[in-house]
């Protein structure tokens, strides 16, 4: 963890959940990507396409070149959809950065290209398959990636899923990740202890405990303000 008293700049970035129709599964799967375990920032962890943004760029631009340099996939502008804008947390993290997250989808049979640089894997998965193998340790994931996966599994098909993300404002989240008797906690808005970074403050949870066995969601199905992320209940 940094200490408090370490300030870190909070770079610009973008990523987009790419997502299709699998007539075999008869549901979505997203497309993840595993990072390069020799990279200083979330090595290893399986993504989505994505990225900081270059001098001058805007964030939908560094979304449709992030995708298209890390698995070869070129989507239009008008495909993507913006559902969330996550601020990595001010502690326990080495780097920060102020991300939009956009969804798309793309035909069933999109060919796939890594960039074997960055990106050293793909997998396309159903959701819930994705949060399975996190739970079995399969997958190793940082919470807006697990968070976006709970809510796009509550949608069958992807035209369902970018449907409801037109209906609603992107929600916007900085969390805070404290430390708890049980061990770390990140902390969401509309979570009692969020305000002062307590874990143990009664009243309404929303938050995610980091475990051994990966991340575990708690939400008490309170109105926490973030209409996007109550799909994830």
């Amino acid at each position: 963890m940094n200490s408090p008293a370490q300030t870190l700049a909070i770079r610009p970035a973008a990523t987009v959940a790419v997502v299709r129709d699998s007539d075999a599964e008869r549901a979505l799967e997203v497309l993840l990507l595993r990072r390069n375990r020799e990279l200083a920032f979330a090595a290893g962890a399986w993504v989505f396409p994505g990225g900081a943004l270059e001098s001058g760029e805007r964030p939908l631009a560094a979304a449709l070149r992030e995708c298209q340099e890390e698995c070869g996939l070129q989507l239009s502008a008008s495909a993507l959809v913006e559902y969330a804008h996550w601020t990595t947390p001010a502690t326990g993290m080495r780097r920060r950065f102020a991300t939009h997250f956009y969804c798309a989808q793309v035909a069933t049979q999109s060919e796939i290209a890594i960039d074997q640089s960055e990106i050293h894997d793909y997998r396309w998965l159903t959701p819930a398959a994705a949060l399975s193998l996190h739970r079995q340790g399969e997958l190793e994931m940082m919470p807006p990636t697990y968070l976006s996966l709970r809510l796009f599994a509550g949608f069958s098909r992807s035209a369902e899923l970018l449907a409801a993300l037109r209906a609603v404002a992107p929600y916007v989240v900085e969390p805070k990740i404290v430390r708890a008797e049980r061990g770390l906690v990140s902390l969401y808005p509309g979570d009692c202890g969020f305000s002062e970074g307590q874990a143990d403050a009664p009243g309404a949870q929303h938050r995610c405990w980091f475990t051994a066995e990966g991340l575990r969601y708690q939400h008490s199905g309170a109105d926490v303000g973030v209409r996007a992320m109550d799909h994830c209940d």
